[in-house]
């Protein structure tokens, strides 16, 4: 090794502070992460409501398994399904031993798991040093998310998984060859979930694999044989032949466990494209080449300014999802300007040139991924079919993470070159021993409570479709009882009022999957069956009974007694009579308009006046 080399070889594992002192830092490590994601979890189960729209037809999806196996993801609303099942047979058992509030916990465990194995990974790459970083970044991830840490909605839940995507690829440049089957598995959970995520994750397992490839051909060259830190099998080693054997192990044996990780965990959606024609992966391939008709994709300047806006300098990791949103969760983005994003990759590029000038390998290694992931979600904002809805592009704060920790990595293994060595934490905790770790543990501590503090909310995105579903629940499941097939449809709805007619399909899709969790033969209509299946719809079956969910937005609502079996008023009485008050004494009608904090009033309340009702229909099935 040169002077200049200032490369730092991985951490002992038997080096510095007792294993128990080791042990004890890394279980408080872990309590830091898991303590924000439990109080989001507790923040879902003492709300009140069930699983509507989405999150209801993932409870369906993974109530088939095991019996009704499913074999694609998600559906989309470009018409295919996302490329597999693998998010629902994660929460198939959580959602059946604990009901609905499952799912959450489903979620929050894999964002626990992918924590954890985040900050192990980075201890293998650069020690304690890098660990205390990594924290701070996996705290900020997650206060970014707030309570949607536990949300098991299918662009939400693979985002902390990408960012253990990203670290298991570095261990793998490193020739840390074991991270390979890990990231096989995790990189196929991340893009079954969201094929959104699939240009980069493609990126991150490909060169993985061919890296692997590549060094296996190389080693079976006794010649090209060399000592390699990462592989222990070849310490010690001098003959040549003997050296390139061990090596060739090394790297042999995960490529194959990784290769059979990607085999079984395809084979569903391998068997879906070989059963149905056209496949579900023939869709995707037709609409990766054409996109969806009628809509334009996104394009390449509103690409980078939306790459600024959420990885920009006050992007998503700092200000938080919701900054970003701005309660403007179905509008496209806007964007930002480019110097936001600039203000970050300058750094970066200049600490990942001055890694290279002194020859500092991982964190070269890393920057590159970095940096190559960058057009990479350029390119995957570009190409978006239509509008660039916030939940397409929030796995972006990852890039903007990396970003940052890059930057910091590089500059200290060029200033500090043996940092992945140092031991934060003493041997003995006394004297002045005890200050740095006091000090980190100090920051981490802090930044934890505030973790903790932004998933303590309600969740829900301004509506409460779930309370609906779950006062609907009881009298739908009394009226079904012993009808045999259930028909359940929602009734018409005001469509000027986008926001409550997409809240009366999420209601009618929660309480099919609360009936069907409840041992019911519920289905819909045959138009819906994009959304819950082609087994979930009527077609020319007999139906016992037909219930229907309808919403009334008048100022009047009419809700006749003698037909419905529940209704749910948003407004409160009080809230109800002022309401009507208002709208008699001007509204929008001359001669009497009215004007300051009465008009505020009125668009206040005509915002949130609906009245859901469960009926059965006319003609009773």
């Amino acid at each position: 090794m040169t002077e200049t080399d200032v490369e730092a070889p991985s951490p002992p594992v038997t080096a510095g502070p007792a294993r128990s002192v080791l042990l004890a830092v890394g279980a408080g490590l872990v309590l830091l992460v898991a303590v924000p994601i439990v109080f989001a979890y507790l923040s879902t189960v003492t709300h009140p409501g069930l699983p509507k729209g989405d999150f209801a037809v993932i409870e369906m999806k993974a109530l088939d398994v095991p019996g009704n196996l499913p074999l694609t993801g998600m559906y989309s609303r470009y018409g295919f399904d996302h490329p597999g099942p693998l998010l629902f047979y994660v929460i198939a058992l959580p959602l059946r031993l604990f009901g609905p509030s499952g799912m959450n916990l489903a979620a929050g465990l894999v964002n626990l798991a992918a924590s954890v194995g985040l900050l192990y990974t980075l201890y293998r790459r650069g020690g304690q040093a890098l660990t205390a970083i990594g924290a701070v970044m996996v705290l900020l991830v997650i206060r970014s998310l707030q309570i949607e840490v536990v949300s098991v909605w299918n662009p939400w839940v693979p985002i902390l998984p990408l960012a253990l995507a990203v670290a298991l690829t570095w261990s793998v440049w490193c020739r840390d060859w074991w991270a390979l089957p890990w990231l096989a598995g995790v990189s196929t959970f991340i893009v079954q979930s969201h094929v959104g995520y699939a240009m980069t994750t493609g990126f991150l397992l490909g060169s993985s694999l061919v890296w692997g490839i590549v060094e296996l051909v190389r080693s079976r060259r006794p010649d090209d044989a060399r000592d390699d830190p990462t592989d222990l099998d070849t310490h010690g080693v001098t003959d040549p032949p003997t050296k390139a054997r061990s090596l060739q192990k090394a790297i042999r044996t995960p490529l194959i466990v990784a290769a059979g990780v990607l085999v079984v965990l395809w084979l569903p959606p391998l068997i879906d494209q070989l059963v149905h024609d056209p496949g579900n992966l023939s869709a995707l391939l037709d609409f990766a080449r054409s996109g969806q008709p009628g809509e334009v994709r996104v394009g390449a300047g509103p690409g980078f300014r939306i790459l600024s806006q959420v990885a920009g300098v006050d992007g998503a990791l700092f200000g938080g999802i919701s900054r970003m949103l701005s309660g403007r969760s179905l509008f496209a983005l806007e964007g930002a300007p480019a110097w936001k994003l600039a203000v970050v990759l300058v750094p970066f590029l200049a600490a990942a040139g001055v890694a290279v000038w002194r020859r500092a390998h991982d964190a070269v290694r890393l920057a590159v991924i970095v940096a190559v992931m960058v057009p990479l979600g350029w390119l995957s904002i570009a190409q978006i079919s239509g509008p660039a809805f916030p939940y397409l592009v929030e796995w972006l704060l990852v890039l903007g993470a990396y970003l940052w920790l890059s930057t910091i990595w590089s500059v200290l293994t060029v200033v500090w070159p043996s940092i992945a060595t140092v031991s934060l934490v003493p041997h003995r905790l006394r004297g002045r021993a005890v200050l740095p770790i006091v000090g980190v543990a100090t920051v981490l501590v802090l930044l934890g409570g505030v973790a903790t503090a932004t998933t303590v909310r309600s969740p829900g995105d301004g509506y409460q479709g779930g309370q609906v579903v779950e006062r609907f629940a009881d009298p739908a499941a009394s009226a079904a009882s012993g009808r045999g097939l259930v028909l359940l449809t929602a009734g018409p709805v005001d469509p000027t009022n986008s926001a409550w007619f997409l809240e009366t399909s999420a209601i009618e899709t929660g309480l099919q999957a609360e009936l069907q969790r409840r041992g019911f033969d519920v289905v819909t209509s045959d138009d819906r069956a994009f959304l819950v299946g082609d087994d979930r719809v009527v077609g020319d079956r007999q139906v016992g009974i037909h219930l229907v969910v309808s919403a009334d937005t008048g100022v009047r609502p009419d809700v006749d007694p003698a037909t419905t079996l529940a209704s749910f008023d948003y407004l409160t009485l009080d809230d109800r009579r002022e309401y009507q008050a208002l709208d008699a004494k001007g509204g929008t009608v001359p001669p009497t308009p009215l004007v300051g904090a009465e008009l505020y009033r009125w668009g206040d309340l005509r915002t949130r006046a609906v009245v859901y009702e469960l009926s059965v229909a006319p003609d009773g099935g």
